[in-house]
């Protein structure tokens, strides 16, 4: 399991949504950090490329 701290939040979520992800607390932060961590990784899957292969976790907003 990742540990949900600044950097974790800072380097998958954009800036609007950390906007988001700040307005929620508790189960409901981690449960938004974890869906658009599943999505950002599922899409960038489908491109062919993953992470670290030219799409980033900034490139893709949920």
């Amino acid at each position: 399991m990742v540990e949900r701290t600044p950097r974790t939040v800072n380097a998958i979520l954009t800036e609007r949504e950390r906007e988001i992800y700040n307005q929620r607390r508790g189960k409901r932060q981690t449960a938004f950090l974890a869906g658009r961590f599943s999505v950002k990784e599922a899409y960038s899957k489908a491109l062919g490329t993953g992470i670290s292969q030219g799409v980033g976790f900034q490139d893709i907003e949920v």
